[in-house]
């Protein structure tokens, strides 16, 4: 059995990531996949955030990763992580320590896998990595590297469906569809891409990894959904979860690459 582990949105939390690669290494999960929001967040200052996640990424994660001895680590920024510090991961992506999924397909098992790191645009000050959903929509507030593609979500998924066989790929994508179990807020209203839904609907690829919406699952009740045939899975984070005695607590999906129907939460 080829196992893989899913986690997302530890936002820089070392206890997580120390946990993360813990699990996989006694459980000989050799396929790791972080879907975006890695790095800390919660700075007031622009400056202080870039360095700090600068400094996060620098000297733990990428050398934890690379200790990470016959593990392939796939990984991707999330709408919380500031695009200038992208070359640190595409550095380590060149050395060969870790597949940096943002737009660029990979092998996991008998399966291509796929990432996408932008979501819809959100009520924060950070907009690296947001668009307009259906449409392309002007963004106005901060931005670390100058935006040159002015696409929208829909606008990407029409030319990253021609990219590899979307019935033979997982996609790890930071924003989940719309109107599913995996994109509730604490008021139970959805926010996840429709772009993104309508493209599950239409592709319906196998298997798609979500996250940004951290507590989906505790509002829904449930970490999984389906769209026809696909599978959609959102583990949720305990970042910043109001339930008891969630914090240190890592949400991971462990999932069978050779039968993606066995797919389990794990609470570790």
């Amino acid at each position: 059995m080829k196992k893989a582990i899913y986690v997302t949105d530890l936002h820089g939390n070392i206890a997580l990531y120390n946990k993360l690669f813990s699990f996989a290494s006694k459980n000989r999960i050799k396929n790791i996949v972080i879907g975006g929001d890695i790095a800390p967040k919660g700075f007031h200052e622009l400056g202080q955030m870039v360095l700090y996640q600068k400094k996060f990424l620098s000297e733990y994660l990428v050398p934890k990763i690379k200790k990470q001895k016959n593990k392939n680590v796939f990984i991707m920024m999330g709408n919380d992580d500031v695009r200038i510090n992208s070359n640190i991961l595409e550095r380590a992506a060149k050395e060969g320590a870790l597949n940096l999924l943002h737009n660029r397909v990979f092998k996991i098992g008998s399966f291509n896998i796929f990432g996408y790191p932008f979501v819809p645009i959100t009520p924060f000050r950070l907009k690296d990595w947001e668009k307009g959903d259906m449409e392309r929509e002007e963004i106005r507030g901060i931005f670390t590297v100058e935006r040159k593609d002015f696409s929208s979500i829909k606008d990407d998924f029409t030319k990253i469906k021609k990219l590899s066989n979307p019935k033979k790929t997982i996609y790890a994508i930071h924003t989940p569809p719309n109107n599913t179990k995996l994109d509730a807020l604490y008021d139970k209203s959805h926010v996840g891409s429709r772009a993104v839904r309508e493209f599950i609907e239409k592709e319906q690829p196998p298997l798609t990894l979500h996250g940004h919406i951290h507590e989906s699952p505790y509002v829904s009740g449930d970490w999984k959904d389906r769209i026809g045939k696909s599978i959609c899975i959102n583990p949720g984070s305990s970042h910043n979860i109001m339930s008891p005695g969630t914090a240190k607590v890592l949400n991971a999906v462990v999932f069978d690459l050779e039968d993606l129907e066995k797919a389990e939460l794990v609470k570790i």
